[in-house]
């Protein structure tokens, strides 16, 4: 079974929850008569809920570096090689869950694993892979409000004025730095 209850069913855009890595977290258990092994999972929004997230890296110049690839993320593994969930054993995956688009979302999680079977160890077949799958939803909110106006400058070198009114609907705003910006 898969016990995702500690995830957030509420976000600001922009806002993540997870960060420390021990308080959300997605409980697997293995339900079944027989040991799991080779356990894997696939997000389908890896945007919005990021499994097993590795700790940034730094590179010798103490930049942060990222990997530089477009492709679809692959299924994290979730054991290590060799090891397996026992029969009645839990295991926490911890995951990153962060509000990236305004919205209602599904985040559907694949759970695909091989089960010990002694007549297949021995070589008897081939061991098929079996999945299970669980969705969570969450609600992201706008952390800001815009409103704007245009209207006619007073100078020849301003034939517009833009004035912008933003508010945040997610933070105090003792927590934002105010800055001027004029063009």
């Amino acid at each position: 079974g898969v016990d995702m209850s500690a995830l957030p069913s509420r976000l600001f855009h922009g806002e993540q929850s997870g960060e420390d890595q021990s308080t959300t977290t997605i409980v697997v258990r293995n339900e079944g008569p027989v040991p799991l092994t080779d356990l894997h999972a696939l997000s389908s929004e890896p945007d919005s809920l990021l499994l097993r997230p590795a700790p940034p890296t730094l590179d010798a110049d103490g930049a942060l570096a990222t990997p530089n690839d477009l492709a679809a993320p692959r299924p994290t593994a979730l054991l290590e090689p060799g090891r397996a969930l026992a029969p009645g054993e839990e295991l926490a995956v911890p995951v990153v869950v962060r509000g990236s688009r305004v919205g209602a979302h599904a985040l559907c999680v694949l759970f695909a694993f091989r089960a010990v079977d002694d007549e297949l160890e021995r070589g008897k077949g081939a061991r098929e892979y079996l999945s299970t799958r669980a969705v969570h939803g969450v609600e992201v909110y706008p952390s800001l409000e815009l409103r704007y106006g245009v209207r006619p400058g007073r100078r020849d070198d301003s034939a517009l004025v833009l004035g912008l009114e933003v508010r945040s609907l997610s933070l105090s705003l003792s927590c934002l730095p105010l800055m001027r910006a004029s063009y």
